[in-house]
């Protein structure tokens, strides 16, 4: 045993287990009650009613002991304050940290995700020693930036963004400072709301600062602090314990993206590769990402770290003690001067839920595929979504000064589909795991906004034997006001932000599209028909109708001036043709799926005026589609020369080569990947096929992919459906597989359905792999014509036979 094991143990011995038991669940409600303080305090709807908010203790070095959600996102933020104020030295003369004070932070790079997520920390001193600090965290929408709304897409730079405030002492000894107080509230469009604000987290600070002291007096302060290290201690175990539980191995994901914000759009890539060591280490590694650029959607790495921890917690450790000594376990290298680690005069104003969000959509994927070979399939989940957003700022109904997100829609997306379960329908972000979609009726007294309608998006999930859950459409009407600026902050739409899991396609691009100097209040007020869906604004009002892009800048509008967006859904999981007949007619009633897709895409025949389901000829579809994967399907090792051909001779759409060019030259690793390939075209990828027979399953690696032991010793992979062999468990299986490349439309609908759901072929082609043996569609990659294949998964031979 360790010294550091010893000394874990010798301190559990002391404490009294029921007396400890007790202590947590004190210390907890603390925390609850803190949070709740400054929610109901709160001036932004995001805050009050979406729950973004998050209260926190922690050590004098820096660890979250226990914290209080609301917003999981800034556990670790807080944790790089508190150590900025220490390595700057704080407490000696010309700062100091004396009992009382507070400081407020919302500098990104410090410690934060971006401009709007302003911190208060709040040193707690008990009989005049420093204990520790207590943190009241949430998001103020306006924040002085280049456009109202604290996320500005014409954002170029970090000074775009707002205001910043670098760890700066805001009350001393319990007196507010006033003069720092009024530079704050100069700098920003509505003082009243960031004043309102500031002093729900003063308040919730002091609430629970005068309760930890009223537990210490009870428990002492000997107790108090084993306590809290204890706490620490266990939830490091038990993750080292959870993460012990998964196989041993490389795990590999990708996603992309492509909102840039007024520069247009840009392809750009996110790799990550995590590996898991035997004895309970986790390794992720960002090795492929694309460049930062001067727009809003980078991320510093505070966020990028930040993404890491709440993923890990509601994936990995979702019923334990949640707090910062998980990180203890957690080794992260992410590629300096990168959309996730940017240089710190970069603007960060979309990171939270645009880029880092993007990259938590690959580290789920990886949970996931670790999860199911490693036997926990229940844990497994196709990847997820990124928000979607309406921001408005300007002079309300009332005639005073506004400012606010809207958060009737982008709480609202879906989460990705589930073994054995379909996503959840529009009601998922990981980052906050109790948010609340904001009243309607809520934010129509705060804003000039009519929502006039919020549904589900039918097709909007990401296609298969579980599908992605539906995010929803949105239409919204400047109400009482003819001077605010509105936009929206978006991505995916020239290419999905996720990727589908062991078959599933990913989810719908969005748009957002406004139509202005329209009728529609006049058509109103006659009691004529109004539109209720996005192609009947353009069929049925007055006015100029301007497509756009997920993400649109601000522009000022006026009554009648119309917004039209959408949440994005999850991605799918599982070969669409395995879905359950009923399932779809299920979904067609409730507006989830179109008949189109059920016959197109599910293979399943329903008569449109009964909607029963016809089962023979449903049976007929589905081997037709097999049968034309076999026939479309081009044999693995021909198509990974064709590949390796089209890019030596750049024989792809210019934006393609542009994205390789550009990739290949900031990431050493990518350009690695594309000589491995052009090695790997050169030998011959012929499946071991019927030839080879399984003697032994060692493990199941995906949905259709199982590992075994051939009976002259091979370790192999092979289709678990059929028991095709396709090759050596070391390489990479899809090499094995027949490929075919899909447009995307022949999947989602494209422009001809009134709705744009389908990516930009030239941005992204459909890669779908085949058994040989049965037809099934084993992997989906959404990615860039000309990109490499990609091996998602690493193990040794060694560790393998382990079993």
């Amino acid at each position: 045993m360790e010294k550091r094991e010893i000394e874990i143990e010798k301190v559990k011995k002391e404490l009294d287990p029921v007396r400890y038991e007790v202590f947590y669940n004190r210390i907890k409600q603390i925390m609850e009650e803190g949070k709740e303080v400054l929610r109901y305090l709160s001036g932004s709807t995001i805050a009050r009613e979406a729950g973004e908010v998050m209260q926190a203790f922690y050590l004098p070095t820096g660890e979250a002991v226990v914290i209080a959600c609301g917003i999981l996102m800034h556990i670790m933020n807080v944790t790089r304050v508190i150590r900025y104020m220490r390595d700057n030295e704080y407490e000696k003369e010309g700062i100091g940290i004396y009992d009382g004070d507070q400081f407020i932070n919302n500098d990104a790079y410090i410690g934060g995700m971006h401009a709007p997520d302003t911190s208060l920390v709040a040193p707690i001193f008990y009989k005049g020693e420093l204990i520790g600090y207590v943190a009241s965290i949430s998001h103020t929408t306006e924040t002085g930036g280049i456009e109202p709304g604290g996320m500005c897409p014409s954002a170029t730079e970090a000074w775009h963004d707002g205001i910043h405030l670098p760890a700066v002492k805001l009350v001393e000894r319990g007196r507010m400072r006033r003069d720092v107080l009024n530079m704050i509230l100069r700098s920003v469009r509505t003082p009243r709301a960031m004043e309102v604000d500031i002093k729900a987290r003063l308040a919730a600070n002091e609430r629970v600062r005068k309760r930890l002291t009223e537990l210490i007096d009870e428990v002492g302060l000997d107790f108090f602090k084993k306590a809290c290290r204890a706490l620490l201690d266990d939830a490091r175990e038990e993750m080292r314990t959870r993460l012990k539980r998964l196989r041993p191995g490389k795990y590999v994901a990708r996603s992309y993206c492509d909102t840039v914000g007024i520069r247009g759009d840009r392809l750009a890539i996110i790799q990550v590769e995590m590996e898991i060591t035997e004895e309970g280490e986790l390794y992720i590694k960002v090795p492929i990402v694309s460049p930062q650029l001067p727009s809003f959607n980078n991320a510093y790495l505070p966020a990028t770290e930040a993404s890491t921890f709440y993923i890990l917690l509601v994936q990995l450790a979702y019923d334990t003690r949640w707090n910062s000594a998980i990180s203890d376990l957690v080794h992260l290298d992410v590629l300096p001067h990168s959309r996730l680690n940017a240089d710190a005069d970069q603007s960060v104003g979309y990171a939270t839920v645009g880029i880092a969000q993007v990259y938590t959509n690959a580290l789920t994927e990886c949970l996931s595929r670790a999860f199911y070979c490693s036997g926990q399939k229940e844990e497994a989940v196709a990847q997820h979504n990124v928000v979607a957003c309406g921001i408005w700022g300007g002079i309300d109904q009332h005639g005073r000064p506004c400012g606010n997100i809207l958060s009737n829609v982008w709480p609202a997306s879906g989460m990705g589909g589930r073994y054995g379960r379909d996503g959840i329908d529009s009601s998922v972000q990981y980052f906050n795991p109790w948010s609340y979609t904001a009243d309607s009726e809520g934010e129509e007294v705060f804003m000039p906004v009519l929502h006039w309608v919020v549904k589900h998006r039918a097709n909007s999930g990401g296609f298969g034997k579980w599908r992605g859950g539906s995010g929803i459409k949105a239409i919204d009407v400047v109400h009482g006001s003819n001077n605010v600026a509105t936009y929206v902050i978006g991505t995916g739409g020239k290419i999905q932000v996720n990727q589908g899991l062991f078959g599933g396609y990913p989810s719908a691009c969005i748009y957002s599209d406004r139509m202005v100097n329209t009728d529609f209040f006049e058509r109103a007020r006659k009691g004529e028909r109004l539109p209720y869906d996005f192609n009947e604004v353009r069929e049925l009002l007055e006015g100029e109708y301007i497509p756009g892009p997920p993400s649109i800048p601000a522009r000022l509008s006026k009554e009648g001036d119309i917004i039209m967006y959408s949440s994005i859904g999850g991605a799918g999981f599982g070969d669409p043709i395995e879905r359950d007949p009923e399932r779809i007619v299920e979904d067609v009633k409730t507006g989830h799926a179109t008949l189109d897709v059920a016959e197109r895409v599910y293979a399943v025949s329903i008569d449109p005026d009964t909607l029963e389901i016809d089962h023979e000829k449903t049976q007929a579809l589905r081997e037709a589609k097999r049968r034309e994967r076999l026939e479309v399907g081009v044999p693995g090792g021909e198509f990974l020369k064709e590949l390796v051909r089209r890019r030596e001779n750049r024989d792809l759409p210019q934006v393609a080569i542009d994205f390789i060019d550009e990739t290949a030259g900031f990431c050493p690793a990518f350009k690695d990947a594309l000589e491995r390939e052009k090695e790997a075209s050169q030998r011959d990828w012929k499946p071991i096929g019927r030839n080879g027979k399984i003697e032994r399953e060692l493990f199941e690696l995906t949905l259709y992919v199982s590992v075994g032991q051939l009976e002259d010793g091979r370790v192999v992979t092979y289709c678990k459906e059929c028991g095709f062999v396709f090759g050596d468990v070391e390489e990479n299986f899809k090499y094995y597989c027949l490929v075919h490349e899909r447009d995307p439309e022949e999947i989602l609908p494209g422009e001809e359905s009134a709705d744009r759901m389908a990516p930009d072929k030239d941005w992204a082609v459909f890669r779908e792999f085949y058994c040989p043996g049965c037809g099934r569609q084993i992997e989906v990659e959404s990615t860039p014509p000309g990109t490499p294949i990609l091996q998602n998964y690493v193990f040794s031979k060694k560790d393998i036979t382990k079993e």
